[in-house]
C-alpha cells in the first residue's frame, strides 16, 4: 500500500529497515504471525512459556526488544543475562548490526531480538516502552510489506501477559473477510493478578478504569 510505504519511508524507525534488508538474503522467510514484545529487566521464563506453547503451534517471528533508558550508568545485568540466555538456545541465521534473528530449535518459529540496551543503544528515558514497542511495531510492518509475514496484524504484548491459545486465530475471521468494513485495530479481553495490597488495590482500580476507556 502507497501510505504503508509513505509511512515506512518517512516515520518508522530504523530497525524497520535493518530488518528488512536483514531477511533480503532468504529465499523465503515466511511466518503466519508478528508478536513484538519489549522487554526490561525480565528473565528468560516468559520466553520459554511461548515457545511450550504459541511458538510451537504457529510459525510465529517474536521481535523482542531488549531494552533499557538511556539515564542508567550501566549497562542492567538483567539484560545482559537475558540476551546470553536467549543466543543460547536458539540458532543464529542471519545478524546485522544491534538485529539478530534466530531459529527456534523443534518450532517454525524465530526470534528477532534488537538489543537497545547496550551502549550507545539504550532508549530515550522519557520516551520509554513507547518506543521499544514502536520499535518493534515498525519492523513487523516493514516485514508484513515485505511480505515475509503473511497475516498482517501486528501483534504485540508484554513479557509478564499470559497469552491464550487462540491469541492468534482469533482475528482470522476479520482479515479473510475482504471487501468488507475490517477493524484497524483490536484488544483482547484481560484481567490482572490483583492481591489486598495498596498495590494490587491501586490495580484493580486501574484495570477498572482501562475497562471504561476502552468501552
Amino acid at each position: 500500500m502507497k501510505s504503508t510505504r509513505k509511512y515506512l519511508a518517512n516515520y518508522a524507525e530504523s530497525e524497520a529497515s535493518i530488518a528488512k534488508d536483514l531477511l533480503c538474503t532468504e529465499d523465503t522467510s515466511l511466518w503466519q504471525y508478528c508478536l513484538v514484545i519489549p522487554a526490561y529487566k525480565e528473565s528468560e521464563v516468559f520466553y520459554q512459556h511461548l515457545v511450550s506453547s504459541l511458538l510451537k503451534q504457529h510459525a510465529v517471528l517474536l521481535v523482542l526488544v531488549i531494552n533499557q533508558p538511556d539515564n542508567l550508568v550501566s549497562t542492567d545485568n538483567s539484560n545482559t543475562r537475558l540476551w546470553r540466555k536467549l543466543i543460547d538456545c536458539t540458532v543464529e541465521q542471519q545478524s546485522w548490526g544491534h538485529l539478530q534473528l534466530r531459529d527456534i530449535p523443534h518450532t517454525r518459529s524465530a526470534l528477532l531480538l534488537v538489543d537497545r540496551f547496550s551502549p550507545n543503544l539504550p532508549i530515550p528515558e522519557k520516551q520509554g516502552v513507547g518506543l521499544a514497542r514502536k520499535i518493534g511495531a515498525d519492523i513487523a510492518l516493514s516485514l508484513i510489506d515485505n511480505a515475509n509475514i503473511t497475516h498482517p496484524w501486528i501483534y504485540t504484548s508484554d513479557a509478564d501477559a499470559h497469552l491464550p491459545s487462540n491469541y492468534f486465530t482469533a482475528l482470522d475471521n476479520d482479515i479473510s473477510i475482504r471487501g468488507q468494513n475490517q477493524s484497524a485495530a483490536a484488544i483482547y479481553p484481560f484481567k490482572h493478578q490483583c492481591d489486598a495490597t495498596p498495590v494490587g488495590q491501586a490495580t484493580r482500580l486501574y484495570e477498572q478504569r482501562m475497562y471504561q476507556y476502552v468501552d
